[in-house]
């Protein structure tokens, strides 16, 4: 009986030994898998759909489609992307897109899902006037139309979640609203209260963990202390292992903002050993890009368009890179100013803070140069802080209006092609550069010029006004009264007092 007894003890401890090993094995297993080799996610979205749809007032097709990926997130956490990458769809600055929402809401009124839509419209209005003016002057204030827009956004946000509370992308916004404004209280609520409906949420603590990074006034050691937080809950959703991924996206942004694109695509590497994020391929394609490693880019963000299919973002850079931007004859036979290559270069936490400061206190200088009508002083210092944030495409612009206002239009010319390089999408850029080729009598630039604003926003009455010029100089008469029509009807005032004058012929 003794030794039976023993027996059974053995037993006892070959099996808690063995359930240990498995367990210790699972770990490794599950460490390896999150961070060594991303798990695939359920992303079906296509943006492009949807963008379709809005356009052609198809609303109650966006209604049913949009509930279908929030009620998939509801049942399962893998869904969750969908959510935020379908919404993520209206978040684009183009004008007609306003009265297109403006219209859905009044339709449905009751339902949640026009509200969404039309908050993350508003806050991208918002941002782009934020990210604009950031480089030149924040100075902890948030401009008043951009603070309009965010007004706009919250109250829009309230409505959704009277209608359905459980709306993690809500909060999710009111994170990013907190982050721009400075209100911390706001940022902890909307954490709070999304945790305690989806308490294994990826992308929400994510957007809580972009809050706490240096450039929201927080720092890698609070990121960090936050991932190891939430350690505990990885059995619940083992996506949220890869917030580690967090930090070094984070200085891969850095990086690319200072114009040190190899270290960007090091970081970049790092954080998708843990996440397969679509975008931190973006991102390195982005790197990539500044190096004029056009193949790699490519790459990046062909993957990226896997994880998102037909997402604009994504289509427009590789029109980019399949182009290498030779249409832009002022770069051809020239190098890359922007790449720079210091393979040995390290840059901590707080040199990435200072560089960027120092280039705030540049522009802020230069501003006042400007103001003062010291056109000269004004673009020295803004070539200084571009010497310090050679990505920074706003800085572009603004050295322009100093080159514009002392007849160097060449200069102004090359600078607002490089921010167009730099944000292909800022309408503006495009408008000065075309009416400067238009002014030279380069009208074949100017042209390629307008048909891309038009292919971004086919209500942008200037385009049209200029390509109306344009094919009037290039003796297209026909085409030229029609796009002045066109720029008309669409509220370009000079436009309208243009062709009234024609049609008195």
């Amino acid at each position: 009986m003794k030794g039976l007894s023993m027996l059974r003890k053995e037993n006892k401890d070959i099996k808690l030994t063995l359930c240990i090993s498995l367990y210790l094995l699972l770990s490794v297993l599950i460490s390896f898998k999150l961070c060594g080799q991303p798990a695939k996610y359920n992303r079906v979205v296509d943006k492009t759909t949807l963008i379709y749809l809005l356009q052609n007032k198809a609303f109650a097709h966006l209604n049913t489609k949009l509930e279908e990926f929030w009620k998939e997130y509801e049942e399962d956490y893998s869904n969750e992307d969908n959510v935020y990458d379908a919404f993520s769809s209206f978040a684009r600055v183009v004008p007609s897109f306003q009265n297109l929402l403006d219209e859905w809401v009044k339709q449905y009124t009751d339902s949640w899902v026009p509200y969404v839509a039309r908050a993350r419209y508003y806050y991208a209005s918002a941002w782009q006037l934020i990210d604009k003016k950031w480089i030149v002057e924040r100075e902890g204030r948030v401009y008043s139309e951009a603070e309009r827009f965010l007004t706009l956004a919250l109250s829009d946000i309230e409505e959704a979640l009277k209608r359905n509370s459980r709306l993690d992308i809500c909060y999710a916004m009111q994170i990013e609203i907190g982050m721009v404004t400075g209100k911390k209280e706001m940022i902890e609520k909307a954490l709070a209260s999304a945790l305690k409906i989806h308490t294994y949420s990826y992308r929400i603590r994510l957007q809580y963990l972009e809050s706490l990074a240096p450039r929201w006034g927080g720092n890698y050691q609070e990121m960090q202390a936050y991932i190891d937080s939430s350690k505990k809950f990885y059995e619940g959703n083992p996506r949220i292992a890869e917030l580690s991924s967090a930090i070094p996206a984070d200085k891969g942004k850095y990086f690319i903002y200072l114009g040190k694109y190899e270290h960007a695509v090091k970081m970049f590497t790092e954080a998708l050993k843990c996440s397969n994020f679509v975008e931190y391929y973006i991102n390195r394609g982005d790197a990539y890009y500044g190096m004029r490693n056009f193949k790699m880019a490519q790459a990046d963000y062909n993957e990226a368009l896997k994880l998102s299919p037909n997402d604009p973002a994504c289509v427009e850079r590789l029109k980019r890179v399949n182009a290498g931007l030779e249409q832009l004859s002022y770069l051809q036979g020239k190098s890359n100013p922007l790449q720079d290559k210091l393979d040995d270069f390290e840059m901590d936490e707080k040199s990435l803070v200072t560089t960027r400061q120092e280039a705030i206190e540049c522009s802020k200088r230069a501003l006042d140069h400007f103001k003062a009508g010291r056109y000269e002083q004004a673009i020295d210092e803004y070539s200084k802080a571009i010497k310090l944030a050679p990505a920074e495409y706003s800085l572009y612009i603004y050295r322009a209006w100093c080159y514009r206002q002392t007849g160097n239009d060449d200069g102004a010319l090359q600078d607002y092609l490089r921010a167009i390089e730099l944000k292909p999408n800022e309408i503006r850029s495009y408008i000065s550069a075309i009416e400067i080729f238009f002014n030279k009598g380069i009208y074949d630039q100017a042209l390629e010029l307008v048909d891309k604003v038009i292919s971004v926003d086919p209500s942008h009455g200037e385009a049209f006004f200029y390509r109306s010029k344009i094919n009037e100089r290039k003796g297209n008469h026909v085409e030229a009264v029609e796009d002045m029509r066109k720029a008309c009807d669409l509220g370009y005032d000079r436009a309208c007092r243009t062709y009234k004058q024609i049609m008195k012929f």
